[in-house]
């Protein structure tokens, strides 16, 4: 106890407290994504498409600076909020946070902080954590109240038990388990196992001489006895299957013929069904084709604006909610004042709609839109302005005719009616 104390006074408020199972948080698990079973265990590693897919979401996001401001004042780096997500561990960036986040959420449909304390939290001089851990969700068990169906708290790694107050839970709606995310695969398995079992087929395809099945047949009456036949397919083998031997040249004997066995419609499907599962499961993951790099009917007009909707459609969403989740459970909890925003104006894709809007806000406070209005409207995030934020204001240039000297109403309207 007396050299606990004595290291309070001689660390800093925002040092990790070391725990003896911190270690457990790089372990891996091998636990099958499929819950309904398959062949593709590893979606990832087993599915060009699945990894381009998350790596494309991935490396996307954390394009988008997290800010934090007080009022309209932007936070400056010493602050220990922004040191915390500018360093939110000891080998963690924040663009690796943000991306192993996206990853896990993206395959799994949710993803796990755990905010570790620091010693200023334990000794009451701090309320910042020391640092944040991105936690895999398959070593993550829900302890649930089984008499009033909420949520007491986690397990992790079947072995250490965590409050609600040490994660943060991010997840994606699930009507079949309100206390988990949703994983995307879940809808698309059947998908990606057909085509892996295409990959495979297409494997066994060239190694056989990138040739269809064939056999050797005779028209004499033929007494080989077996163990000989099964000689003559070894030779065979040997000499002319796999790529490397294709096309080598075969000497027959004793009246064989070679007889290609052709591919079947219902073969030839299976190979060309590759693109449209390619197809679905860029859909599923909200990932247009030109983005991920299929170049089939895209040119450069529609390229950007698939890769806008990218952004629009499935980068900003996510981001939103994680903004929404990081200021209500981890900000709000340190400092009340704080708010964290991702900026999405320095995106390429999104100026021009941010021009779009600005153009937009400037239009209709040139028609008599207030500025309170206008803020609510666009969600500028300016303060409410008590004073004069809803004065209306018309363009300087623009008078009421009744109000011109130079003009006779009653005359103008004469002559309208004539």
């Amino acid at each position: 106890m007396i050299n606990f104390i004595k290291n309070l006074f001689t660390t800093k408020s925002d040092q990790v407290i070391k725990k003896d199972w911190s270690d457990d948080w790089k372990k891996g698990m091998d636990i099958n994504f499929l819950q309904t079973g398959g062949n593709v265990t590893s979606p990832m590693a087993q599915s060009y498409v699945v990894n381009r897919c998350i790596n494309l979401i991935a490396d996307t996001a954390p394009k988008a600076p997290l800010f934090f401001y007080r009022g309209m004042d932007k936070l400056v780096p010493n602050e220990s909020i922004v040191r915390l997500f500018r360093k939110p561990g000891a080998d963690t960036s924040y663009y690796e946070l943000i991306s192993k986040t996206t990853m896990f959420y993206a395959l799994y449909g949710e993803a796990f902080w755990y905010i570790n304390e620091s010693m200023g939290q334990a000794t009451g001089v701090s309320k910042t954590p020391a640092e944040i851990i991105v936690i895999d969700p398959r070593a993550m068990k829900e302890v649930v109240d089984q008499n009033t169906r909420t949520l007491k708290g986690w397990m992790f790694n079947n072995t250490v038990a965590l409050s609600l107050d040490e994660v943060i839970h991010f997840k994606n709606n699930n009507p079949y388990n309100p206390f988990r995310g949703l994983s995307p695969l879940d809808s698309v398995k059947f998908e990606i196992n057909s085509d892996y079992k295409a990959a495979q087929f297409q494997e066994r395809f060239f190694e056989a001489g990138a040739v269809p099945g064939f056999v050797l047949t005779t028209d004499k009456e033929d007494n080989t006895p077996e163990k000989e036949l099964k000689k003559y397919s070894a030779l065979w083998d040997a000499n002319h299957k796999g790529v490397s031997k294709s096309h080598k040249t075969a000497i027959l004997r004793g009246g064989m013929k070679f007889d290609v066995v052709g591919l079947s419609q219902k073969e030839m499907a299976f190979i060309e069904s590759r693109v449209m599962t390619r197809d679905i499961i860029l859909e599923t993951f909200g990932v247009p084709k030109a983005v991920f790099g299929a170049t089939e009917n895209v040119n450069r007009a529609t390229a950007e604006v698939q890769e806008r909707n990218f952004w629009e459609l499935t980068i900003q969403p996510f981001l939103l909610r994680l903004e929404a989740k990081i200021n209500t459970d981890l900000i709000w909890e340190i400092d009340q004042t704080v708010t964290a925003k991702f900026d999405f104006t320095k995106i390429p894709v999104l100026q021009n709609l941010y021009k779009e809007e600005v153009e937009s806000v400037w239009k209709l406070a040139q028609i008599g839109y207030s500025r309170n209005e206008l803020n609510e409207r666009f969600d500028l995030g300016f303060p409410v302005d008590e004073d004069n934020g809803d004065d209306k204001y018309v363009m300087m240039n623009l008078i009421n005719i009744d109000d011109d000297v130079r003009f006779d109403s009653s005359e103008m309207k004469s002559l309208t009616k004539e």
